[in-house]
């Protein structure tokens, strides 16, 4: 099923309106899958793109299966796997040029073995391996990551002590890489961890948060717990946040600069508020040269943020890093989001309409504007730009909140639902290099029976991306195309 692009247009000539809608339906196209029923407790995942057909894995607890659909999404081909296990966890699905790999765990004789297994783009088998097997720990928290390139896994968790484990997996050998055991000093994972990556050689990073409070904000500092793939040793190194107290960050593996990269939020006096941006860079070869650099947020854009006239050093609250796009040059860019969740009493305390809550409490969503800050390699602003936004919604974790991104060479486009409700307005933005941007309407809803998950959404070429749509029990995928 095919659905066109809505514009609006200023009142021109007839003809000229009709030369527009005949170019811009060409320009964009979206495809509507046949549906395929869910249910509450299923997973499902985007493969992707192989052979030019589609693939998406659904997990209905005892029974795995993957779907095949074609260029014009309809459904081509499915079939069931088979693991070693019939109550076997799928961790990831990892797609590669001409394969994919499906990561999984299960219980045997009193140990965990965690697997990697091959399929071809017809999801034959072709081959597998045993990434690590264990006796089971308490927290039983097992977490993986991918490389940029999707060559690498690295594997992670902690058991009672705070120790941690990880394992470094190369899917184009199907082999170890190498396993580490780490304890650091006075740890506590969920208090402590902050982000785990893996860069394409295989070098691996834990990243921990420490003093990250106002007594001890002149310590404050992130550590870096580290596996130096070349050299085969373990690396321990500090990054100082020079009196500030960091609200988010993120950290990304800067492969083309062979660098480690973190952008976030700081704050200067009242933790919760945001005064400014951070950025910095880590060369893990020479990790006690690294740069940070901190820019205090304008009042001319604070007061755009809050909608009001400020006082001297106001701050803003509510609002988290979603991503960060990098650049060539070694700069990025940094996509917060102002968002923030509320639970409140409920009147009814009928878990049927609330049912993945406490009985007796409501959840409210609220996702709001995008915040676009653009940062040279020397730390300076090169531009910052607002998105506006308002999404709401009830009880439903937000999964049809936020945006999806898709990159191209010359643009990047954030496409999200107008409002969170079946019947909507599909929005997108689309940013230029230098900050520019402009909002349009590519699609409405109204009729179409669908309703957009946008975090759930995969690009699969500069032009064309993938989402998947809920409603009704009913899973559908949704394919746009440039």
């Amino acid at each position: 099923m095919k659905i066109k692009s809505t514009f609006r247009f200023m009142k021109i000539s007839a003809t000229i309106i009709l030369l527009l809608f005949a170019f811009l339906s060409i320009g964009q196209e979206v495809r509507v899958s046949e549906e395929l029923s869910v249910r509450n407790d299923d997973d499902y995942r985007i493969i992707g793109k192989l052979n030019d057909e589609i693939l998406l894995f659904k997990d209905k607890g005892d029974i795995l299966k993957i779907f095949s659909y074609n260029q014009e999404m309809e459904m081509s081909w499915e079939k069931k796997i088979n693991l070693e296990s019939r109550r076997a966890r799928v961790l990831e699905v990892i797609p590669q040029k001409d394969h994919f790999t499906m990561v999984y765990r299960y219980f045997k004789r009193g140990k965990i073995y965690v697997r990697a297994m091959e399929f071809s783009p017809e999801a034959d088998t072709m081959r597998s391996s045993t990434l690590i097997s264990f006796v089971p720990r308490a927290t039983n928290a097992l977490d993986l990551v991918v490389s940029n390139d999707k060559s690498k896994i690295f594997l992670y968790d902690s058991d009672i002590n705070s120790k941690i484990y990880a394992t470094c997996f190369d899917l184009k050998t199907m082999e170890n890489l190498w396993q580490i055991q780490v304890k650091p000093i006075e740890f506590d994972f969920q208090r402590d961890f902050v982000q785990a990556l893996v860069d394409n050689k295989g070098n691996g990073f834990l990243i921990l948060e420490r003093d990250n409070k106002k007594a001890k904000r002149n310590t404050s500092r992130f550590e870096v717990l580290g596996y130096d793939i070349d050299l085969q040793q373990q690396r321990r190194y500090n990054i100082g946040m020079k009196g500030k107290l960091w609200l988010d960050v993120e950290f990304q593996v800067d492969n083309l600069n062979n660098r480690l990269v973190g952008a976030g939020l700081f704050s200067n006096k009242k933790y919760g508020e945001t005064n400014g941006h951070f950025y910095l860079r880590i060369n893990p070869q020479n990790p006690e040269d690294y740069f940070i650099h901190f820019s205090d947020f304008d009042e001319k854009f604070v007061t755009s943020i809050l909608g009001k006239e400020i006082k001297k050093e106001v701050g803003f609250g509510e609002v988290s890093v979603q991503e960060l796009v990098l650049r060539r040059d070694g700069g990025l860019l940094m996509v917060a989001e102002r968002n923030k969740k509320y639970t409140r009493r409920a009147t009814s305390y009928n878990s049927f309409y609330n049912p993945d809550n406490a009985i007796g409490y409501q959840v409210d969503y609220h996702y709001n504007d995008i915040l676009l800050i653009s940062i040279h390699p020397n730390g300076d602003t090169h531009w910052k730009e607002l998105l506006r936004k308002r999404q709401f919604s009830q009880d439903d974790r937000a999964r049809y909140s936020s945006y999806f991104l898709l990159k191209t060479r010359n643009s990047l486009r954030f496409l999200y639902n107008d409002e969170i409700k079946q019947d909507t307005n599909v929005n997108e933005y689309i940013v230029l290099g230098d900050g520019q941007s402009k909002r349009k309407n590519i699609l409405n809803t109204d009729d179409d029976d669908i309703y957009l998950l946008f975090r759930e959404g995969m690009q699969l070429s500069s032009n064309e991306l993938i989402v998947p749509s809920e409603r009704r029990g009913d899973l559908r995928l949704v394919k746009f195309i440039y």
